[in-house]
């Protein structure tokens, strides 16, 4: 279950944090985004935050 979702300011990439303690990067200018996710895995409780920074060069992630 995703429990936070994002976009950078180019409106080009989407990211999702999940109960699962993953991080998901999708590629919004694929014609189907949702079959190829990126996965970023690190966090050992569900990913609760998300933000771009304003010049989407990072993502922060935040866990308990």
């Amino acid at each position: 279950m995703i429990v936070d979702m994002v976009r950078n300011d180019l409106g080009r990439i989407a990211a999702t944090g999940s109960v699962d303690t993953t991080t998901r990067l999708w590629n919004l200018e694929l014609e189907h985004p949702e079959e190829a996710p990126f996965e970023l895995r690190g966090h050992s409780d569900q990913v609760w935050a998300l933000a771009f920074t304003p010049d989407s060069r990072w993502l922060f992630t935040g866990s308990r």
